[in-house]
């Protein structure tokens, strides 16, 4: 079983003596078998046995039994803000979301922005004819092939709130190395986040440091976005720290040469995420006024790929969110700095990477349809078969070694792209549809 069990002996002392109970402990390991299990407890046969005990738990102040946070971690600045927007924070950003929560991806989210228009428009004529015609709760339609219901929507409904059909057509990351055309329709979106500050228009330039969530059980990963992000990008909900925000601006602003215009709408004027607090900070420790809010947003980005941070803090990470220090000479701080600047680069035009020298594509026919792909004979992933008329061979295996959110970049496509079919709706998302959408019918082979 993967869930935790535990073999818990409670031994009592004979007299009270004031002292509190010690706790002998010993973990069997992960992923063995049952077999292995079981031979791990008939070996060690007694709890009083002399190789039973790994450590004695002393919980500490945080109340960590296991796995403790470090007491140097907590003297870092903290990446999160107390309160969002504040922008004289004692942190490193003024602003963080979550990651954008739909609560109905099938009908949202899909390869195909035809399709993705379709379902949401599916939904919302569903939705409209019940606010016109149903006026008790156990009457509405519940079948998960009409619509998708959640909390703020049946919250609607039941105020007799209409929905229009003025949907946005947005391109969101949907995924590691994976992009889906998002239609957003204010009312569908269940959760929104903070993305209407982060992207108020379509032309809105932002970058985001995405982290994963607290609580998860894959190590900690790190990647950079350009546009809306899904709240499962990342494991236990992807939390986003943005390059900027933006402030519509309702007059209280003159002339900002950052302000966005626009004839039709609403004009915005550009936040920075960083805030001055962690700005003067490093002003202060290099004793430099050279260094930008843009220098330090990279920074962050390097540091959190450390694989010395990453390892010194792992228990840290699973429990709260980053803690950022800054590293004492100049020179560090800026090689973290190009670091972070040389990895951004590569994670947001991932699509545009050449392919590595020595990998061979067999090509049978100009057929780049994909349904699902698979690792060569007995798994070798040296080898994948992209379809019956294409293979990749002499993949190197260092290819797999970068990994995000438990998985390597490779696995990440070839999960992301295959043709699946959503068990409560019926509908469907098929991968070939978006290389057809942007007539690019070997898009998914060269991302692969």
């Amino acid at each position: 079983s993967r869930a935790p069990i535990a073999i818990t002996i409670l031994v009592k002392k004979p007299k009270k003596d004031g002292e509190k109970a010690a706790i002998y402990y010993r973990e069997v390991g992960d992923y063995l078998t049952r077999a292995e299990k079981l031979e791990a407890v008939n070996t060690l046969r007694s709890a009083a046995a002399s190789i039973f005990t790994q450590c004695v738990l002393k919980p500490n102040a945080a109340g960590d039994w296991l796995n403790q946070r470090s007491d140097l971690f907590t003297q870092f600045t903290a990446m999160a803000p107390f309160k969002k927007f504040d922008e004289k924070a004692l942190s490193v950003f003024n602003v963080y979301s979550l990651g954008l929560n739909t609560n109905r991806d099938a009908w949202v989210y899909n390869f195909s922005a035809d399709k993705a228009y379709e379902n949401a428009q599916k939904i919302i004529v569903a939705y409209n004819h019940m606010v016109k015609s149903v006026k008790n709760e156990s009457d509405l339609d519940r079948d998960p092939r009409h619509i998708s219901w959640s909390s703020s929507l049946f919250a609607k409904w039941k105020s007799g709130r209409w929905i229009d059909e003025n949907i946005l057509d947005k391109t969101a990351a949907y995924r590691p190395f994976c992009k889906k055309k998002l239609m957003w329709q204010d009312e569908l979106i269940h959760r929104k986040g903070q993305f209407k500050e982060f992207f108020p228009k379509s032309d809105s330039e932002n970058r985001l440091i995405c982290i994963c969530g607290v609580g998860g059980k894959k190590p900690f990963s790190v990647l950079m976005t350009d546009g809306i992000t899904d709240l499962n990008f990342l494991e236990a909900g992807a939390q986003c720290f943005p390059l900027y925000w933006y402030k519509e601006d309702k007059g209280e602003v003159e002339i900002n040469m950052f302000a966005e215009k626009k004839d039709d709408g609403p004009r915005y004027v550009r936040k920075d995420g960083i805030t001055d607090y962690i700005w003067n900070l490093a002003k202060e420790q290099y004793h430099t006024s050279a260094i930008s809010k843009e220098d330090l947003f990279y920074y962050v980005y390097g540091l959190l790929h450390s694989e010395d941070y990453r390892k010194e803090f792992a228990a840290d990470l699973k429990k709260m969110l980053p803690r950022i220090p800054l590293v004492e000479k100049e020179s560090d701080f800026k090689a973290f700095m190009k670091a972070g600047r040389a990895l951004a680069d590569l994670h947001l035009h991932y699509e545009d990477e050449e392919p590595p020298e020595g990998v061979i594509v067999e090509k049978e026919a100009d057929d780049y349809h994909v349904t699902k792909m698979r690792f060569g004979v007995k798994k070798d992933k040296s080898v994948i078969l992209y379809n019956d008329a294409i293979t990749i061979r002499n993949i190197p295996l260092t290819a797999y070694d970068y990994i995000v959110n438990g998985r390597s970049a490779i696995e990440w496509v070839m999960e992301s792209y295959r043709v699946k079919t959503d068990k409560a709706s019926g509908i469907v998302n098929d991968p070939n549809d978006w290389a057809k959408e942007h007539d690019d019918p070997a898009y998914i082979l060269r991302l692969l």
